[in-house]
């Protein structure tokens, strides 16, 4: 059996089409992805595929203000030959509008809005998700830069719980009100010495927040 000498496979093909590319007022892009991963553990053999449609639409105004929305169609699929719960055929369909205000060379403020709707095609799992989301951009060649955000999503979720299929449909929340943060900051002490510090968290309705934090120092030779 050919599928028994397998012990890693990875198949990823991207295509896309741009029009107007340069954003001189607007432009559009479609990307199609298709990728396949198979994994052997032990004596389970896992198989993740992807398909992704996505058409995305930016419109320039006034050098200061960037329009963006994205549309996107995706299927995500998982196969175990040993394990029939971690089977799923999730599809989604996701809305992803946003507006950024670029106030300087390097001060970006971004707003924006996603909607997903996705159901699990050979199981009970299903989900419509509103998030809103705020982004501060601070980003200089020679001090460094700072990226912060703070998410609101509402999650109305539908099925069983604590499965393969639910983890990846809630990608790690829970249902109904989630709240999420994050901060990154990358500063170059030195010539050779940059300090990076990362901090994200994460509280919903049923839950305790969640904090989690790291600092690097990274010496450059």
């Amino acid at each position: 059996n050919r599928n028994e000498q397998v012990i890693d496979l990875r198949q990823n093909i991207t295509t896309s089409l741009f029009f107007n590319r340069g954003l001189q007022k607007y432009s559009t892009t479609y990307v199609f992805q298709n990728s396949t991963n198979t994994q052997r553990l032990a004596e389970d053999l896992q198989t993740a595929a992807q398909r992704k449609h996505e058409i995305s639409f930016q419109h320039n105004i006034k050098d200061n203000w960037l329009l963006n929305n994205a549309i996107s169609y995706v299927n995500n699929k998982n196969t175990s030959s040993s394990f029939e719960t971690r089977n799923f055929d999730l599809m989604s369909q996701n809305i992803n509008p946003s507006v950024s205000f670029l106030k300087s060379e390097y001060v970006t403020f971004e707003a924006s809005y996603a909607y997903k709707q996705e159901e699990n095609r050979i199981g009970e799992e299903s989900l419509k998700s509103h998030s809103i989301g705020f982004n501060y951009n601070y980003n200089h060649p020679k001090k460094g830069s700072v990226l912060t955000n703070i998410n609101l999503i509402e999650n109305n979720y539908k099925g069983p719980l604590n499965s393969p299929a639910s983890y990846r449909v809630l990608e790690g929340l829970e249902t109904g009100t989630n709240y999420t943060w994050s901060v990154i900051v990358q500063r170059k002490l030195t010539k050779l010495l940059d300090l990076n510090i990362n901090y994200n968290g994460r509280q919903s309705e049923t839950s305790n927040t969640v904090h989690v934090g790291s600092v690097q120092l990274r010496a450059n030779f």
